[in-house]
């Protein structure tokens, strides 16, 4: 097979083999990528029951994005041969790493809890995977695990199934009788033959997890039908006993997982993932205990307990309060400020008793301004000049200057100034574009910032200059794709250097440099793995630990605190609800941060009339945007986080009959557009980071992933004839617009002077597109000679328009009557004001089919406050 052509896949080696199939390694010649593909032998292609688990493999494993599990990219056929080509994993099967033994408890712990997070976004979109064993779970060379083989995944539940497939499926995957799986890992009721659901996953992981931690199989037989009697009618060997040092809390999860009493077993992946991470956090931080330091600590207390009296009772209080291992209580944050206006990005003294931060409420239709107030009482005193623009203050590490950024002139962009914390003249030291907060090193000899590559640009990257004023050094070059670095921070000790690096919209992770003489010492090296919305690095006093917020943006951020060293970072419980940006004081437990309590609605306006104001129309108390009518204008779709991570959801055109139409288990997903002929809608998606591009059935099924490339790809739209879908990509170094077929093939580069996001016209001839601070273009819609449409001060950031057979629907920079929204005619004629909105869109504005309707979504005025903790830990 090596070397042969299967459609457009070039088989490049043999990785493996099994019951269901040979795994090859392959290049994707449509996507210049390397795959792994999964053949059906053919000496099965006669066996109805078998093909049917093959092609049940793909289409369950297509439905779910998740990092732990396997990405399906493709299924087909070709002369006969039926094939799966899927994400190559590059590493080895748990199956091959326990051959060698137990697992340490903290690897056992990880890939449990790995393993839970990925059965728990199965079983949440309603699919058992009925197979799970150390030969299907894959160890990556970078240490996390992927779920391969879903072959006898069974979906439960789905209405969108036909009642005759669902037969077929059934009859294939759970005829009674019929005993499919591997047998040391089966439950009861597989063994048995009898229906199964998430219970039975529940039970095959804690035999997988009972081998990782003890080196043996749960069950052991001479043959499969020895081994199944034992699944029916023993217990296994309680892990402790092969390993006296397991934690008892350790093998209470597991005991509960391999109960056979349905009603007795755990009942929930998620509660089981929630349990192995928090034991997991507990291992590494030494507070998990062994049976014999247990023990240990029991045989010390004796004598306070036979003590008796009130000294007996006084000490079991203190031990109870104070003993390894119980969670700290949840921190307390209370109001700072909460003036009129924005405030925000509070920067403490180093003794912690003063913050200076920005606010632009003092000054009637003023700038904003920095100011610097004592900690719990005290009037703020300005620093800064009444008629300038400045913000992003950052305490120097005497405590005698506060460096900011001004306005300059146009020519230079911002300055960057230290000035005297009780104010006075200011020194300039540097300038920049779009900067970021400044953060000193800690002997005060160096300033740090982020700011534009170059003035037009969008992305960011890092600099330093000496704080007395000299050569302003960029410390390294950005990735080309994304939006660069940010937000640096330097470890009390001066030799590391944390900061942030946007390689999508809601794609970001903090980095680790080494720090010496104002310039980075060697490679970067990536510290978190989420790849959710971050920002606001800190580092703790001791340097053990750094601070800072993440999440989803808008509407689900949070403070995490995670160690220089690597590891699962921490969400911190109790404070950062809508948290913006955090202070740490260099020599005190104190901690500030600024919120901002935003909530975003899709609004409607009806431009037949004209006095028309804008009503709200798709509404709840959380993130509500990206609007788009169906073809016939019966429907839209939108995104949502109504139910917790953000989805794509449709609702009738009056706003009724609202439902998810996606289940991420996490990740944001947006930028619905349907198909020409209403059948599909494509969106993007981030489920772990990345953006790819997917379709989903409009009337509810599947998600199919259309692009795997590891930059971003967004903001599809259809071509009018549904033949192509264009969509926005850093694939070639900045942001371009591509096309590809539906079904993800045959993608072309259509811009290459930038583009970002695309709508080909009704008629089918042009394509209009935005390009990043330069207006809205036109093109041939398959590529050629470009045109400027409209310069960049009459559309309101890179999405605010839709292409409609009447002509450009735009949205323009904010005027003396609010955001214009005009229509620029494709017959020729004067462009026409519709309606001024009053506050800024939130992207992608919508016009019905019969133009009566405009769509779009915008935020209430939001709420600032800076919150104070004290005693930070």
């Amino acid at each position: 097979m090596i070397g042969k052509d299967i459609k457009h896949y070039t088989i490049t080696g043999k990785l493996g083999e099994g019951g269901m199939g040979v795994v090859y390694e392959a290049l994707d010649g449509h996507l210049d990528r390397t795959v792994a593909l999964k053949l059906l032998p053919h000496d099965a292609l006669a066996n109805p029951s078998r093909q049917q688990r093959f092609v049940q493999e793909a289409k369950a494993a297509s439905a779910l994005n998740h990092p732990h599990i396997v990405t399906i990219y493709d299924i087909s056929s070709d002369e006969g041969t039926s094939y799966i080509a899927m994400e190559l994993i590059r590493g080895c099967t748990l199956e091959e790493t326990l051959s060698r033994g137990k697992l340490r408890l903290a690897d056992a712990l990880k890939y449990g809890a790995q393993i839970a997070d990925a059965l728990a976004a199965a079983h949440a979109a309603g699919i058992v995977h009925r197979d799970l064993k150390p030969g299907n779970v894959m160890i990556t060379e970078r240490g996390d695990v992927k779920i391969l083989d879903f072959g006898l995944a069974k979906l439960t539940g789905c209405d969108s199934i036909a009642e005759t497939d669902q037969t077929r499926t059934e009859g294939a995957l759970t005829e009674e009788g019929t005993v499919v799986g591997s047998a040391p890992y089966m439950s009861p009721e597989q063994a048995e033959g009898r229906k199964v659901d998430a219970r039975s996953d529940i039970f095959s992981f804690g035999s997988v997890l009972y081998e990782m931690l003890t080196g043996q199989r749960a069950f052991r037989g001479a043959n499969r039908t020895a081994t199944m009697a034992a699944i029916l009618k023993e217990e296994p060997e309680p892990p402790s006993k092969l390993v006296p040092a397991l934690p008892r809390e350790v093998e209470r999860v597991v005991t509960r997982c391999l109960r056979k009493d349905l009603d007795r077993r755990s009942q929930s992946m998620a509660e089981i993932r929630v349990a192995l991470r928090d034991l997991k956090e507990e291992s590494e931080s030494g507070t998990l205990e062994s049976p014999s330091a247990v023990a240990t600590r029991r045989r010390a207390r004796w004598p306070f307990y036979a003590a008796g009296g009130a000294l007996s009772i006084a000490a079991i209080a203190a031990l109870w309060l104070f003993a390894p291992g119980r969670p700290a209580a949840p921190f307390h944050a209370s109001v700072l400020t909460s003036f009129v206006g924005q405030q925000g990005e509070p920067s403490l003294s180093p003794d912690g008793n003063q913050f200076a931060f920005t606010w632009d409420g003092d000054i009637p239709h003023g700038p904003p301004h920095v100011y610097i107030s004592l900690v719990g009482k005290g009037t703020p005193l300005r620093l800064t000049p009444e008629n300038e623009a400045a913000g992003y203050p950052a305490w120097s590490p005497d405590g005698q200057s506060i460096a900011f950024w001004r306005t300059g002139d146009s020519a230079r962009g911002w300055e960057l100034v230290v000035m005297p914390a009780l104010g006075g003249p200011g020194r300039r030291v540097a300038s920049g574009w779009n900067p970021g907060v400044p953060a000193w090193s800690p002997d005060g000899k160096w300033l740090l910032w982020s700011g534009l590559v170059e003035p037009n640009s969008i992305r960011s990257c890092l600099y330093a200059a000496p704080a007395g004023g000299g050569e302003v050094r960029k410390l390294l070059d950005p990735p080309h794709s994304g939006f660069g670095d940010s937000q640096p921070a330097v470890s009390p000790n001066g030799r590391e250097l944390v900061f942030h690096r946007g390689m999508g919209d809601y794609d970001s992770d903090l980095y680790l440099a080494g720090f010496q003489d104002g310039r980075l010492a060697g490679a970067p090296r990536r510290l978190t793995h989420d790849s959710q919305s971050k920002g606001s690095p800190r580092w703790t006093s001791d340097g053990k630990e750094i601070v800072y917020i993440g999440g989803e943006a808008f509407s689900d951020l949070s403070i995490y605190r995670v160690r220089p060293s690597g590891g699962d970072p921490r969400r911190v419980e109790g404070i950062g609800a809508n948290a913006d940006s955090l202070t740490l004081a260099a020599k005190s437990n104190r901690l500030l941060y600024a919120t901002r309590s935003i909530n975003f609605d899709i609004r409607r306006v009806d431009l037949n009339s004209a006095d028309a104001r804008p009503e709200r129309f798709l509404s709840s108390t959380r993130y509500e945007a990206t609007p788009s009518y169906s073809p016939d204008g019966g429907r839209i779709a939108f995104s949502s986080n109504r139910g917790g991570v953000r989805q794509i959801w449709v609702a009738d055109a009056d706003g009724a009959n609202v439902s998810p139409l996606t289940s991420f288990s996490g990740g944001v997903a947006g930028s619905p557009k349907w198909s020409p002929d209403g059948q599909f809608i494509v969106f993007d998606a981030r489920p772990a980071g990345n953006s790819d591009i997917y379709t989903v059935p409009a009337g509810g099924g599947p998600v199919k992933r259309l692009t795997g490339d590891p930059r971003e790809d967004h903001l599809p739209t259809w071509s009018p004839d549904g033949k192509w879908i264009y969509f926005g990509s850093g694939r070639a170094g900045g942001h371009e617009i591509f096309r590809m077929r539906p079904d993800g093939s045959s993608v072309q580069q259509i811009t290459h002077d930038g583009g970002y996001y695309g709508m080909v016209a009704p008629d089918g001839k042009w394509l209009y597109y935005s390009v990043p601070a330069k207006g809205l273009w036109k093109m041939p819609a398959d590529g050629g000679e470009t045109t400027q449409v409209l310069p960049r001060a009459s559309l309101f950031g890179n999405f605010a328009f839709v292409v409609t057979t009447r002509g450009i629907y735009a949205v323009g920079a904010q005027g003396a009557q609010g955001y214009p929204v005009v229509l620029y005619p494709f017959d020729g004629g004067t462009p026409r004001p519709l309606i001024g909105i009053s506050r800024p869109p939130r992207i992608f504005p919508e016009v019905s089919p019969d133009g009566r309707w405009l769509l779009y979504a915008s935020a209430d005025d939001p709420t600032y406050e800076i919150m104070l903790v004290e005693d930070f830990r």
